[in-house]
């Protein structure tokens, strides 16, 4: 296996997927500590930067993908463990990490975990991006306690997790604060400081500025580190609410993770969560779904429907505009309007039975939230079947936007 020689203060930026084997010496990886005869693993989809904290030999085993450069003068890695090292001896409650998609949130999250634990402290991270979710599945918030040193986030597991339902920000901005607020809290009972809160990188328009800034009025971390000059001219307006902003650069070389690269991500998440997951029988009638207009109005007896159209559905419910069914097969029916007038709304709206085979889902607990699938919701003997992992007692289940391929690749749920 090759080796390469590290003087005392050399940094090189290695790019997975690689293997790295510290045989004399020590570096430091984030913050994370390793000397001789440990080993640090880099996915395919990871850089790092590695700093030689004393001359150091280490065994290099490359895949296909993988290169090491010299890191130049313009890797702002020292300047990121100085900042690091600085936020965390002021001893913090809270710190939120803001920047683009790709610019090292996740990684200065990590180093500042690894610093806080180096000095004895019991640090919290709160994955707050759900698209690209880290630590829990896609479509939650997720509050983790790193226990040891780490160099990804996906490797840590959670302590608490809250549904949000959607791989996308936009349109969550209350629930998606509301969720870091509570597992905030969770933190705070379980006395862990400092908290640190890895935003998403929805920054680049105007929606997302109110939203980032609202998360930080909301929660008034005690350091807001950003990411980017361009960012850091917005946000640091704050100092003059005593919240102590910082600028790091973000790096100059790193791995970027196209489309395809995100969507594999995403499925190896869900089917971490998903994937041997135990069947599962609710009821219907004992239990809440949200997340779905069908599952939000009134129920109404399928059988005035009948008498109208002549159709009988499996179900049906009403909102004040809008009358919604599960039927057994398409209908093609010129009488359909006459519901409208009949029941006083303004649509019409019906699922075929099948509609939610693969709906994902959370069942919806008092601290956390977990994972689920709906495989079949029988309207007849009035059963919902899914598949979780966590055998818990619940009477909440809430419905994402979207349904998961076999592949486990989101496709939007009919709405």
């Amino acid at each position: 296996m090759p080796r390469i020689h590290l003087a005392e203060g050399e940094l090189i930026r290695v790019f997975g997927p690689a293997a790295l084997n510290v045989v004399t010496g020590e570096i430091e990886v984030l913050g994370a500590l390793y000397s001789a005869g440990e080993r640090i693993i880099i996915h395919r989809l990871r850089s790092y930067t590695i700093l030689a904290l004393k001359e150091s030999v280490l065994e290099v085993n490359l895949g296909s993908e993988g290169t090491i450069q010299a890191a130049g003068q313009e890797d702002p890695y020292l300047e990121w463990r100085k900042i690091a090292e600085e936020i965390i001896n002021g001893e913090p409650h809270k710190i939120m990490v803001i920047g683009q998609v790709d610019s090292g949130k996740s990684s200065v999250s990590i180093l500042l975990s690894n610093i806080a634990l180096n000095k004895g402290e019991k640090p919290a991270i709160i994955d707050g991006d759900v698209g690209q979710a880290d630590i829990g599945p896609p479509g939650f918030i997720t509050l983790s306690y790193p226990s040891g040193k780490t160099v990804w986030m996906r490797t840590l597991k959670p302590r608490a997790m809250k549904f949000i339902g959607d791989i996308k920000p936009q349109g969550h901005m209350f629930q998606i604060i509301q969720a870091i607020k509570q597992l905030i809290d969770i933190s705070i009972r379980d006395n862990r400081s400092p908290v640190i809160i890895d935003t998403d990188g929805w920054v680049m328009d105007t929606y997302a500025t109110i939203y980032k800034s609202t998360l930080i009025e909301e929660i008034r971390p005690d350091h807001l580190v950003v990411i980017g000059d361009g960012l850091y001219e917005i946000y640091k307006k704050y100092g003059s609410i005593r919240i102590k902003v910082k600028m790091i650069k973000p790096p100059p070389s790193k791995r970027e993770r196209n489309r395809e690269d995100r969507r594999y991500l995403r499925s190896e998440k869900y089917k971490e969560y998903l994937d041997g997951g135990k069947p599962v029988k609710l009821g219907l009638a004992t239990t809440i779904i949200s997340g779905h207009p069908l599952f939000h109005g009134a129920l109404v007896d399928p059988a005035l429907i009948q008498e109208i159209i002549g159709v009988k559905p499996l179900y049906a419910s009403k909102t004040p505009d809008t009358l919604y069914m599960v039927v057994q097969e398409p209908i093609k029916n010129p009488r359909l309007d006459l519901l409208k007038n009949a029941f006083g709304v303004q649509r019409i709206r019906y699922y075929v039975a099948g509609f939610e085979k693969r709906a994902y889902a959370a069942l919806i607990g008092d601290q956390t939230d977990y994972p689920a699938m709906i495989e079949k919701i029988d309207f007849t003997s009035g059963t919902i079947y899914l598949k979780t992992k966590e055998l818990t007692n619940t009477h909440i289940v809430r419905l994402a936007r979207y349904k998961l391929t076999e592949e486990y690749h989101e496709s939007l749920l009919e709405y």
